[in-house]
């Protein structure tokens, strides 16, 4: 198992998709992803874990990316109806065909640019909301060459308090949306979501390891009035002390999916030897969604 990490993000290592009989295995997910551009990350799993959906909820992704929080709890739970959302037409292609690899009925993506009201007039109201908004204004650190991590780390196409206004449009009367954003910039969300009528109600920091200042903050908030009070949970620390990659037993439960790490991990790079269905399907992604010949 080849993994690398970035400042915020779990990134697998090499055997992205690439050739007809790779994909990436996340837990029980299939997902398909370029070897370049965006790919999955830790912030999308702690968000996924931070919520708390319902058997039959109705969920939206805003900003979905290639799919990775939407398709792991459609996958987890069958009887949940989702929408992914994103302004990127080679994410939306890869998220899409991941649903039909995994034979995913349940949920559906769909390509829009947030900042466009229209589109969400004839949508259904939605239980849950959740959203990873780009981290970076434009102007702050180095934007990347690659078009679709630049879109992913800096507000190049809407920024937080756009992701606020859509999930306030989405959600019906008392739904919750659910953030996942820089711990540094926690104030820029509060004001968002408040000013767009959501009420926090709940939130948790993420810590590299024990001492350290928070990089990461997720947050819950109620469309509707709330009681005033936020519960703030206990910091998730990430590394057990030292200079090493040793993750604590809550984090392995996150990223593995069992506490001691010896099962199967949660996210690996994974050699299948696919049906013949499957097969067609990755064959299909490699001509309509990437414009790269590998």
């Amino acid at each position: 198992m080849n993994w690398s990490l970035s400042t915020g993000s779990l990134v697998l290592g090499t055997g992205y998709y690439k050739v007809n009989n790779l994909y990436d295995q996340i837990g029980p997910l299939k997902l398909i992803q370029s070897s370049s551009g965006v790919k999955a990350s830790l912030d999308g799993l702690l968000l996924a874990r931070f919520i708390k959906p319902s058997p039959s909820f109705r969920v939206a992704d805003l900003g979905c990316g290639n799919g990775l929080m939407g398709l792991l709890l459609a996958k987890e739970n069958p009887n949940c109806r989702l929408l992914g959302v994103e302004i990127q037409s080679e994410l939306i292609g890869q998220a899409r065909q991941s649903a039909r690899i995994n034979e995913l009925d349940n949920i559906h993506f769909l390509q829009a640019d947030l900042r466009n009201h229209p589109w969400k007039e004839n949508l259904e109201r939605f239980d849950m909301v959740l959203a990873n908004p780009p981290f970076r204004k434009v102007g702050t650190g180095r934007i990347s060459p690659d078009p679709s991590r630049a879109a992913a780390r800096h507000e190049l196409h809407g920024d937080v308090s756009d992701f606020a206004r859509s999930a306030t449009a989405l959600l019906r009367d008392g739904g919750t949306s659910t953030w996942i954003y820089l711990a540094e910039r926690f104030d820029d969300l509060t004001a968002a979501v408040t000013a767009a009528g959501l009420q926090p109600v709940r939130t948790r920091y993420v810590i590299s390891r024990a001492g350290n200042e928070p990089s990461l903050v997720l947050m819950e908030a109620l469309r509707g009035e709330g009681l005033g009070i936020v519960y703030e949970e206990e910091p998730l620390i990430l590394y057990r002390s030292g200079t090493g990659r040793d993750y604590t037993e809550e984090a392995r439960k996150i990223i593995y999916g069992e506490a001691n790490g010896e099962s199967e991990s949660r996210i690996q790079t994974k050699k299948a030897i696919p049906t013949k269905a499957v097969r067609a399907e990755i064959q299909y992604a490699s001509s309509a969604c990437f414009s790269r010949v590998y």
